[in-house]
């Protein structure tokens, strides 16, 4: 069904891209601690911080694309995260990942050139489970 969406949280003073997503239904107006554990601690305090000054949903979420597959929404998310590196999206990173954006360019790079796997990672110095896993995460 085609029943997703891409959507962004921007700051309402700096107009600073905060975080993207993609989601169905009202994914994109959850925020703040009391209606979101799938954000960041940064993300919900942030939320939070607005809430509190009477600052509503509404004001800091632009939704983008609307009626595409779960598949196009998280593709067209992770274009944009790529291109803007919202702070919220990289909070949510575990800080050991060695997997960067940077990485991540080569190693799409080698795979079109039809390498394998198991290459790809002993040539970036990743465990071909890294490799993978984060490969399938960001939609490859």
């Amino acid at each position: 069904m085609n029943k997703y969406y891409w959507y962004k949280h921007v700051d309402p003073v700096t107009k600073e891209v905060v975080y993207v997503g993609h989601g169905s239904g009202g994914r994109a107006w959850q925020c703040g601690s009391s209606h979101s554990p799938l954000r960041s601690k940064d993300h919900c305090k942030w939320a939070d911080e607005l809430l509190e000054r009477g600052v509503t949903p509404d004001e800091w979420v632009e939704v983008g694309e609307k009626g595409l597959s779960k598949k196009e929404a998280k593709e067209s998310e992770l274009i944009l995260i790529h291109k803007l590196k919202p702070r919220f999206n990289q909070s949510i990173r575990h800080p050991l990942l060695k997997f960067t954006p940077d990485l991540y360019d080569t190693a799409v790079a080698l795979r079109e050139a039809g390498h394998s796997y198991g290459y790809i990672a002993k040539s970036l110095g990743l465990s071909i489970i890294t490799y993978i896993v984060t490969g399938k995460q960001i939609g490859r």
